[in-house]
């Protein structure tokens, strides 16, 4: 989430910003109905501005934040230390640390050591740490988990964008998606129509059900069953799935990928390496392979 968090200054050095929009500077333009003149170089009216930190080890830091002018040049009206002032008391009042039971309807950073049961329909650009969330509801949104933060539940249309380290969700349900999970991250079951964009090192997901969907697992990646509709994209080195129902499709498959059973119509596309399949059925196929079929 490198737009976070994204702001409009107007000329009186009032700071616009929006929890639906923290990244997005033209959402805010529109939700307030901003001109977007200019004066020679100069805007007369408003200024784009973004607050980003540059370490997430030190998210308490003011002096991490950088504030960062999203145009051509600066107004001559523009206080960067005023406006620096104000950014960081709309960032401090997002830390969330210790135990809380609910957040709803927010923004908040979740800070190490944070333990909160319940998000819902929430903005949370950062996890870092040991931050851990029991339930995410409605249509929450984490931006980056670092470090071994956890999330138990995802339910309803609650979404991950970036996973890094050791961080892990345990349970997604209904239309749950992960867009990318790095290292050693993990999903423990996927329900309903979730995704996963990316997943690297030794990422896991040890059930998909409905129509789930990997692009794309590197390393050591494994999937332990993929049913309904699944797909995988791409799998890589000693990736390997266990059972494919259905219609599940694995695209390429390199190294000593193994797949030990693939019923009904489900088909791989390429196989390499040593790559394995133990059961075929229905009108499952397998394209080309560099290897060994064990039926």
């Amino acid at each position: 989430m490198c737009n976070f968090l994204s702001a409009i200054v107007l000329k009186n050095l009032d700071v616009i910003w929006d929890l639906k929009y923290p990244e997005q500077h033209e959402e805010l333009i529109k939700k307030y109905n901003l001109v977007d003149d200019k004066i020679g170089l100069y805007l007369e009216r408003f200024c784009r501005v973004k607050f980003i930190p540059s370490n997430l080890n030190e998210l308490r830091n003011k002096d991490n934040w950088n504030l960062n002018i999203d145009e051509n040049s600066t107004p001559n009206w523009f206080d960067e230390a005023i406006i620096t002032n104000k950014l960081w008391i709309i960032i401090s009042n997002m830390f969330v640390q210790g135990e809380r039971g609910f957040l709803e309807k927010g923004c908040f950073i979740l800070l190490d050591g944070a333990e909160v049961e319940d998000v819902n329909n929430c903005n949370i650009p950062y996890m870092v740490g040991n931050s851990k969330v029991g339930a995410m509801w409605g249509s929450s949104k984490v931006w980056t988990i670092e470090g071994d933060s956890k999330i138990k539940d995802m339910r309803e249309n609650s979404k991950v964008e970036n996973m890094q380290e050791n961080s892990k969700v345990e349970n997604m349900q209904e239309n749950s998606k992960v867009k990318n999970m790095q290292e050693n991250s993990k999903v423990e079951v996927m329900k309903g129509n979730s995704k996963v964009g990316i997943m690297k090192g030794n990422s896991k997901v040890r059930v998909m059900r409905g129509n789930s969907k990997i692009e794309d697992m590197w390393g050591n990646s494994k999937v332990g069953i993929m049913k309904g509709n699944s797909k995988v994209g791409i799998m890589w080195e000693n990736s390997k799935v266990r059972v494919m129902w259905g219609n599940s499709k694995v695209r390429v498959m390199w190294g000593n990928s193994k797949i030990e059973d693939m019923r009904e119509n489900s088909k791989v596309e390429v196989m390499k390496g040593n790559s394995k399949v133990g059961i075929m059925k229905g009108n499952s196929k397998v394209r080309v392979m560099s290897g060994r079929i064990l039926k």
